[in-house]
């Protein structure tokens, strides 16, 4: 146990057995359940987690009998926990890519009250991203700029890190249906957090990138492309449970009518170029085009600017 609490470890595993027995080595000792899920690997994954579970009680192992997905599997483990009477569970997964002794960093704030969710990120001062490619930077910061809006966690930036904890009343108050099967989990996580209004904070931490180790699949700017699309629909989601069913907040209207005027200036701002240079001779613009164009654009932005101010205000209480 760590300061009198019951601590899990999740472990969702496809093909790691290369790292999944180191992983469960490095395992604090503090740790009291080592939950490991074999997600359907072809490799010797699931018989590997088998032998260390011969000589360690604290292994328990869910195995899939087809591919479920990172995000399904870890859903599962989280409820898993609360099954076994765990407090908090602890994101490391099988690939040995999180440090393990910096765990009680993210336990510590939970226990002590101040978040319901600690989360890593590399990017922050005393945190480093020695040894991260390039294309990962570029993309992980592409993608932390859109989750801000889609999540309502507007100060939070490594939002793709899944060394996470979480707490049994988080994990207990959150909607898990239909969760996000792939590695986008961490982004729609959030958006789930912030509709249960769960309070979060994050803190430096080490990146670890093994050299002739394949420890991600992922892949940035197509890992991007990938998420993009079901971000938006968290974005609306968000909208409509939180705003909407929730509490009927004003916000909601002023992004509606942003989107609306933005889209309408944007139309009519390509029908302008497009018949300027189809009809070059014929076309002319009037001012009065000019000035609705210029007007839808200019009141899309500003509402859709103020409807950012005020989520950032509305959610300011949920991030530590």
């Amino acid at each position: 146990m760590y300061r009198e609490k019951k601590i899990a470890t999740m472990m969702p595993c496809l093909n790691e057995e290369r790292l999944i027995g180191k992983t469960i080595e490095s395992t604090p000792d503090f740790i009291d359940l080592i939950i490991i899920t074999d997600d359907c690997s072809t490799d010797k994954t699931y018989e590997i987690a088998q032998k260390y579970q011969e000589t360690d009680p604290r292994i328990h192992i869910i195995r899939h009998d087809k591919n479920m997905g990172v995000g399904f599997s870890l859903v599962e483990e989280f409820q898993k926990m609360v099954e076994l009477g765990g407090d908090i569970a602890v994101g490391i997964g099988g690939d040995l890519q999180m440090p393990m002794e910096q765990i009680s960093n993210l336990l510590d704030p939970i226990i002590d009250g101040e978040a319901e969710v600690v989360k890593g990120n590399r990017f922050s001062q005393g945190g480093t991203i020695e040894g991260m490619p390039t294309i990962k930077i570029i993309g992980n910061t592409m993608i932390s700029m859109l989750c801000k809006i889609s999540s309502g966690y507007w100060k939070l930036f490594d939002v793709v890190d899944g060394f996470v904890a979480i707490s049994k009343e988080a994990i207990n108050r959150v909607d898990w249906s239909n969760p996000w099967h792939g590695y986008g989990y961490p982004m729609e996580h959030l958006a789930r957090y912030n509709i249960a209004n769960v309070v979060i904070k994050e803190i430096p931490r080490r990146a670890i990138y093994l050299k002739g180790e394949r420890q991600s699949q992922i892949k940035g700017f197509n890992y991007f492309l990938k998420c993009s699309p079901m971000m938006f629909r968290l974005f609306f989601r968000r909208l409509w449970k939180k705003y909407i069913i929730q509490n009927g907040h004003p916000l909601v209207f002023l992004y509606l009518f942003g989107m609306l005027s933005t889209l309408i200036g944007v139309i009519l701002a390509v029908l302008i170029v497009f018949n300027k240079f189809i009809h070059a001779s014929e076309y002319i613009v009037t001012g009065a085009t000019a000035i609705m164009t210029a007007m839808f654009l200019l009141l899309g932005f500003n509402a859709l600017f103020f409807a950012m101010f005020f989520d950032m205000l509305d959610n300011e209480k949920l991030q530590k």
